[in-house]
């Protein structure tokens, strides 16, 4: 590697260079020493603008892939790509380059479009949802709060509430007679029959027949 390194440095001042560029043309020639064959019987300043063109078709191979170049982009990519074939190397190699980017099918840049539609879709869904969270956690409150309050009243209701014994109702059908109570008057006689009925054997029905009828 330091040798490789040592013979680029020599071509840095005829074109930039960079650190990324020197990286893969190292990698690149390590791997394909036949790429420092194609530049031996040019000058030092061609090897440099081949050497330059072989590391931007590198790069943009280290960059993109067939799934994620577009239209503009690949023609970026065929301008190093002719300009290395006619620099002088391996047409084959270069072919070889350019399908790993071109070489895709027909319907993939409309599957490309669908899945960026679904994508933008699926981040305005995920916006809208955040959006509601709050107030879904405000009325889950709410309605947690209301259902106790519910129980609340149910629960004093019960606790309340009038219990309609037999003995209840014989305290009061007693209160009823003493104060008055009149069977002579069909209500009353109808609310009588009826008290009695649910007192049964409990309530002692000679009340009754000893009350004064007017």
């Amino acid at each position: 590697m330091y040798n490789t390194r040592t013979r680029l440095e020599k071509y840095k001042h005829f074109v930039d260079l960079n650190y990324s560029h020197f990286s893969l043309l190292i990698e690149a020639i390590e791997a394909y020493p036949h790429f420092w064959n194609a530049c031996e019987k040019f000058t030092y300043r061609f090897r440099a603008f081949m050497l330059k063109t072989l590391a931007d078709m590198l790069l943009f191979l280290r960059s993109e892939s067939v799934g994620s170049v577009n239209p503009e982009r690949e023609k970026e990519f065929l301008k190093p790509c002719d300009e290395a074939v006619q620099l002088g190397f391996e047409k084959s190699w270069v072919d070889e380059m350019r399908q790993r980017v071109v070489g895709r099918d027909p319907n993939l840049e409309h599957a490309r479009v669908i899945m960026g539609e679904l994508f933008n879709r699926h981040d305005y869904l995920t916006e809208e949802l955040d959006s509601i969270k709050a107030p879904i956690g405000e009325l889950l409150k709410r309605y947690y709060h209301l259902t106790q309050e519910l129980h609340s009243i149910k629960s004093n209701t019960d606790k309340s509430a009038i219990k309609w014994t037999p003995n209840r109702l014989s305290t009061i059908f007693l209160k009823i007679i003493s104060n008055g109570f009149h069977i002579s008057n069909p209500l009353n006689l109808c609310i009588s029959v009826q008290i009695t009925s649910i007192l049964s054997n409990q309530v002692n029905l000679r009340i009754i027949q000893t009350m004064h009828i007017t």
